[in-house]
């Protein structure tokens, strides 16, 4: 089983310990950053500026398609922040059949691709509030969609991430398990699915 694991404007680095601590009990992790390298930030907005300068929304969403046709075997597409964003669009027009379900976190620019739909089971996850838009008919808009489950949160974007100004210890604990949840579902399908079936998707 494998993750494919796309980060956020901070890129591969300390702050997803226990991310990978969560998952490589039940999978091996693809990681997929918007740099070339490990990166250290000393805050968000050197992050943003390094994200901007270096990659960007387009390039990251080439990066995560081309990330998606290596894909070999059963899989769990998870992103946050802008990561998230970029899977979900990628996620939208993707042909392959490895990828079983997609959570992603906080994805604030989901809100300019709301007409995009995904034949992948999704969970998305929330903050309590963006500060630059109304989250409000962004999730309304989204719990139309098929196959895709909108989780709400009390904490602030950025809540899995300690380098995040809106990182809080119970959020990143909530998230953790619902992560876990979802690879423990998937194991189990793989594991019937080795005993003599397809297999099935795990649902949202």
């Amino acid at each position: 089983m494998n993750c494919l694991l796309v980060t956020d404007i901070f890129g591969d680095g300390p702050w997803l310990q226990q991310v990978r601590e969560t998952i490589e009990p039940y999978a091996q992790i693809t990681c997929v950053s918007p740099y070339s390298s490990k990166q250290a930030f000393d805050h968000e907005q050197q992050a943003y500026q390094a994200y901007c300068q270096d990659c960007g929304h387009e390039n990251y969403l080439y990066k995560v398609r081309a990330a998606l046709q290596q894909l070999s075997t059963y899989t769990l597409a998870l992103g946050f922040s802008a990561g998230a964003s970029a899977l979900w669009r990628a996620l939208s027009d993707y042909s392959g059949d490895h990828v079983q379900h997609f959570i992603g976190f906080y994805p604030g620019q989901i809100r300019n691709a709301l007409a995009l739909n995904t034949q992948i089971s999704t969970t998305l996850v929330f903050p309590s509030h963006e500060s630059h838009f109304d989250l409000v008919p962004v999730k309304s808009a989204l719990r139309k969609k098929d196959k895709v489950e909108v989780l709400d949160s009390a904490w602030l974007h950025g809540f899995m991430n300690p380098c995040s100004e809106g990182f809080h210890v119970y959020g990143q604990k909530m998230g953790l398990e619902i992560i876990e949840q979802k690879l423990m579902l998937m194991r189990e399908s793989l594991m019937r699915a080795q005993e003599g079936g397809d297999i099935p998707a795990v649902q949202a």
